[in-house]
């Protein structure tokens, strides 16, 4: 049996068809699949894996320079970032579990958004400096 689409698989499926035009190497980015309709033997295997609620659609790595002043000297390298991004469409919201999720990675210092159209979620890759074409 097949599961219907739905908006939010509709909206990560446009989001992913333009970032990989548009995406410039060696940035990634990836979906992690992270539950829906699992068997409990599924999930009991999957959990001892490492599922973990709440855990954002989308995930970004990629790096940008950055200038270290310590020891006197400019100095400026490539430090690494990282971001993700939830996907909610329409007005959908954010469970309980994805809000810890979400403010975990804002302790951490990561970043990371709730995005509700393909056209927010490009705006803050380049808020963040993502590399985009």
């Amino acid at each position: 049996m097949t599961r219907r689409a739905t908006p939010e698989w509709d909206l990560q499926e446009q989001v992913v068809a333009e970032l990989n035009l548009r995406t410039i190497k060696p940035a990634r980015f990836w979906f992690c699949p992270n539950g829906g309709n699992l068997s409990i033997t599924q999930r009991v295997r999957f959990k001892a894996m490492g599922l973990t609620p709440g855990v954002p659609d989308l995930h970004f790595a990629w790096s940008a320079p950055e200038t270290d002043y310590s020891g006197g000297i400019p100095r400026t390298h490539l430090a690494p970032r990282y971001g993700v991004i939830e996907l909610k469409a329409g007005k959908g919201k954010t469970s309980e579990a994805q809000n810890e999720f979400l403010q975990d990675m804002a302790i951490i210092g990561h970043r990371y958004a709730v995005c509700s159209r393909a056209d927010d979620v490009f705006q803050t890759l380049r808020r963040w400096g993502f590399p985009l074409r």
